[in-house]
């Protein structure tokens, strides 16, 4: 069994392996006091990360073969991404797919993600 002392450790060492950085994008929506919503978007960060390819895929839309670009980031395990954020990494969108559920000994956040706009 590991100590909090052996996971702090194993967390510092992990966030020295994130050398990119990324912006969340948030969007919240509240009543707007005329029966409708109000989006608001917020940016936050930003926070290291590391930024690798999942896999390949295409797609066939309209007759036209379009590349699906997936990719997986993994962050810090203090930083909270939502299923609805954005993320910008090198000036890219990306959409979240999926989120990696917490675990035991959890030492880094991952996301699977989509590049916005393939």
């Amino acid at each position: 069994m590991l100590s909090d002392a052996e996971i702090t450790l194993m967390r510092g060492q992990q966030e020295q392996a994130l050398p990119q950085m990324m912006v969340i994008t948030r969007t919240t929506t509240a009543p707007n006091g005329a029966g409708g919503q109000t989006k608001t978007e917020e940016e936050l960060g930003p926070y290291p990360c590391r930024l690798g390819p999942l896999n390949g895929k295409e797609d066939v839309e309209a007759d036209k073969i379009r590349e699906i670009g997936s990719a997986v980031v993994s962050y810090e395990s203090s930083v909270e991404i939502q299923a609805t954020d954005r993320l910008t990494i090198y000036g890219v969108v990306y959409e979240v797919i999926h989120i990696e559920e917490d675990r035991d000994w959890k030492t880094a956040g991952r996301a699977m993600l989509k590049r916005r706009g393939t």
